[in-house]
């Protein structure tokens, strides 16, 4: 009995992990020649322009991004 609980638990343990690992989308923030950078799905994007920028922060949500300038 307890080694069909432990792999009935194991198999939901797996099914929800996999679940949660295909919705990930990774954004990243990055400083190049001083200018802050987004990289979100494999595109680049220039953030700020004519400014420089140092040090960039995710907030705790990941909703915004904090600079330095």
């Amino acid at each position: 009995m307890r080694i069909r609980i432990l792999l009935l638990l194991t198999l939901i343990y797996f099914h929800f992990s996999t679940i949660a690992s295909a919705e990930t989308s990774l954004t990243a923030a990055f400083i190049r020649d001083h200018q802050l950078w987004l990289k979100k799905d494999g595109q680049e994007i220039q953030l700020t322009k004519d400014r420089y920028v140092y040090s960039p922060k995710w907030s705790y949500d990941g909703r915004f991004i904090g600079i330095h300038t």
